[in-house]
C-alpha cells in the first residue's frame, strides 16, 4: 500500500522505488533489527517485502513497516544493522533478493491471502485493506518469492531480476 500511495503522490517519483522482495529456497531469512526481535536475535521470515528508494545517485533508503530503525532509514545504515553483512551466514540462511521496478509491481502483484491461511483459518490477522489483485490475477505472491526463477526465464522482466546479498549490500552500501 505504501507504494501506491506514492504512486498516487507523484508518478515520476515512483520511478526512483524498487520493491525487493527477500527470501531463499528454504524459506529462512534472518533479519535484525526487526520489532518483534528480541534480545538482539534477528526475526526468520520465510520472505520479507522492503521499499527501496533511490532518491540520487549518492543517497538511497529503505522502507521497512517491520523494521525498529528510523523509518526510512538509509540504506547503508539498514544494511548494517539488519542484514550484519560482517557475518558469514550458513548457506541455508542465505539471503536473495528480488528487485521489482515500483511501477511493474504495481501493475503485476496479486496476493489473495491464502498464504495467509492455516486450516481455512487466518494464521495472523490480516491487513486492513483488501486484498491485492489485478485484471490477470488474483495471487501471484509465489512468482515473487522463488528465488530461484530469474527474470530471465519470462518472457519479460514483470517479476524483477533475483540478485545474492553480495550484490545487493554492494548496491546499498554504495549510498549514504
Amino acid at each position: 500500500m505504501m507504494c501506491k500511495s506514492i504512486g498516487e503522490k507523484s508518478g515520476a517519483l515512483l520511478d526512483r522505488f524498487t520493491v525487493v522482495f527477500i527470501s531463499n529456497p528454504g524459506k529462512k531469512i534472518p533479519i535484525w533489527m526487526q520489532k518483534s526481535s528480541q534480545d538482539g536475535y534477528p526475526v526468520v521470515w520465510d520472505y520479507h517485502v522492503i521499499l527501496y528508494h533511490n532518491e540520487d545517485n549518492d543517497r538511497a533508503y529503505i522502507y521497512d513497516l517491520d523494521t525498529a530503525l528510523p523509518f526510512p532509514c538509509p540504506a547503508h545504515e539498514y544494511v548494517i544493522k539488519a542484514f550484519k553483512p560482517e557475518l558469514q551466514l550458513k548457506e541455508e540462511y542465505q539471503r536473495c533478493f528480488r528487485l521489482i521496478p515500483a511501477r511493474d509491481y504495481l501493475r503485476e502483484f496479486a496476493s489473495d491471502r491464502s498464504h495467509m491461511l492455516v486450516d481455512g483459518v487466518y494464521a495472523s490477522p490480516p491487513p486492513e485493506y483488501p486484498p491485492i489483485e489485478t485484471k490477470d490475477s488474483k495471487m501471484n505472491l509465489y512468482d515473487y518469492i522463488n528465488m530461484t526463477n530469474n527474470s530471465s526465464n519470462h518472457k519479460d522482466l514483470k517479476y524483477g531480476i533475483v540478485i545474492n546479498e553480495a550484490e545487493f549490500f554492494r548496491m546499498a552500501l554504495n549510498t549514504q
